[in-house]
C-alpha cells in the first residue's frame, strides 16, 4: 500500500501516515477492504458512489402534552 498511501497523500496534500489512519479507519467501518497484493494492501471499494447523510442538528426532544 506504500505507492497508494503515496499518492493519495500527494493528491489529499496530508502525509502519508495520516493517510494511513484515514485508511485504516474507513476499513474499521466497513467502507473498504484492504487486499494483499505482494507485501502491500491495496484499498479497494466495491461501489461507484457513497450517499451520506449527516445531521445538522440535534433532533428535539419530544414533548410530552401530559406533563406539560
Amino acid at each position: 500500500m506504500r505507492d497508494v498511501r503515496r499518492e493519495l497523500a500527494r493528491l489529499l496534500d496530508r502525509g502519508p501516515a495520516e493517510v494511513l489512519d484515514n485508511v485504516n479507519e474507513l476499513e474499521d467501518y466497513g467502507l473498504l477492504r484492504l487486499e494483499q497484493e505482494g507485501r502491500a494492501k491495496r484499498p479497494v471499494v466495491w461501489y461507484d458512489e457513497l450517499d451520506i447523510e449527516v445531521p445538522l442538528f440535534d433532533e428535539p426532544e419530544p414533548v410530552d402534552e401530559a406533563s406539560a
